[in-house]
């Protein structure tokens, strides 16, 4: 049904009639047959988006502790280099990191100073293995110079590394005269 505004009535001059529409058209409020998620659908999808964040995470600190592990070990293969220049420079090897001005005050990700030791100079200061052989006893082990981190633990052994005492097993070490850099436990049999 149309109305349209009586011809009698007094319009302002230049207007024309306006039409109203009754047709039973609705404004566009969402009626029963539109789609949409329900409040079930919306709560599911929450609960989905939960468990995966919590899975990620828990998973956080051992790929944070990789990262900087892996990082650990780019910065010992750095001082390796160093300590290689040094040699080549001065025909020695160096005391410590501090006769090195690049290496001096250089720390691991965990923010610890790094373990020198001249197995040249200091052979009976070798850490040694599981089966307690010195790690410059023989090749493939150091028999110039023993360089590591303690790891994430922040303690180290600086004589063994072994699964007997487990605060060897995350540090990033040096071995096989710079053939190996890795973790501790990577030396030790399961």
């Amino acid at each position: 049904m149309k109305l349209l505004h009586r011809k009698n009535t007094t319009m302002p001059p230049g207007s024309l009639p306006v039409e109203i529409s009754c047709s039973g058209a609705t404004p566009d409020f969402p009626t029963s047959n539109s789609r949409g998620f329900t409040f079930i659908e919306l709560l599911v999808v929450m609960i989905i988006l939960g468990v995966l964040c919590m899975l990620a995470l828990s998973q956080y600190p051992a790929i944070e502790n990789w990262a900087k592990a892996q990082a650990c070990k780019s910065d010992i293969r750095t001082l390796e280099g160093y300590i290689n220049a040094y040699f080549i420079d001065k025909g020695a090897l160096p005391n410590s990191l501090d006769d090195i001005p690049a290496a001096r005050g250089m720390v691991d990700p965990w923010k610890q100073p790094f373990h020198y030791v001249n197995l040249v100079t200091n052979p009976a200061q070798a850490r040694t293995d599981w089966t307690n052989t010195p790690l410059n006893a023989s090749s493939p082990e150091n028999t110039d110079y023993d360089l590591w981190s303690a790891g994430a633990d922040l303690t180290s052994n600086s004589l063994k590394i072994s699964n007997a005492d487990k605060s060897t097993l995350d540090d990033i070490v040096r071995s096989s005269n710079g053939g190996f850099v890795g973790s501790g436990w990577e030396l030790v049999p399961p």
